[in-house]
């Protein structure tokens, strides 16, 4: 993936998911391969300490959502809400998605300096195709984390 070098409050909405995306996949990994016992045990605090910065990176990324149009993406204890996991799975599902060429030029103009809003506005609408099927599946949990809750 291209490196977009550019300040969080810069960053329109596609940049700021591939950085909340890059985040999450560099903690998950680290997490998985120090449990794993790939990483040296001698490593971990540092490991851990970068972790820490990168999900105040995160969570910085997921505080200018509502600037893109995602309306207040945390809940009162500060975690992401259905606001936001409808908002991420859908950029996420048109990520994992997308055609080998389709994601090269996509990588390209992340690479050249970044996406117009003409650009931006066509993959967004590309993204709705999949609201359907995340909202399906958000309600789906819900109930099932209901009836998990009673006794």
């Amino acid at each position: 993936m291209a490196k977009i070098q550019k300040d969080i409050k810069d960053m329109n909405e596609i940049e700021l998911y591939f950085l909340i995306e890059e985040c999450g996949f560099f903690c998950w990994r680290m997490n998985h391969d120090m449990a794993d016992g790939r990483i040296p045990q001698k490593d971990h605090a540092a490991i851990d300490a970068d972790i820490v910065v990168i999900k105040k990176k995160q969570l910085d990324a997921i505080n200018e959502l509502p600037r893109v149009g995602v309306e207040s993406p945390l809940d009162e204890s500060g975690r992401p809400n259905d606001n936001y996991w409808l908002w991420y799975r859908k950029w996420h599902a048109w990520h994992h998605n997308m055609s080998d060429g389709s994601w090269d030029a996509v990588n390209k103009l992340l690479s050249s300096g970044g996406i117009t809003d003409v650009e931006l506005s066509v993959f967004r609408r590309e993204t709705e195709a999949f609201v359907p099927d995340i909202k399906a599946e958000l309600e789906r949990q819900k109930a099932a984390l209901t009836m998990m809750e009673k006794p």
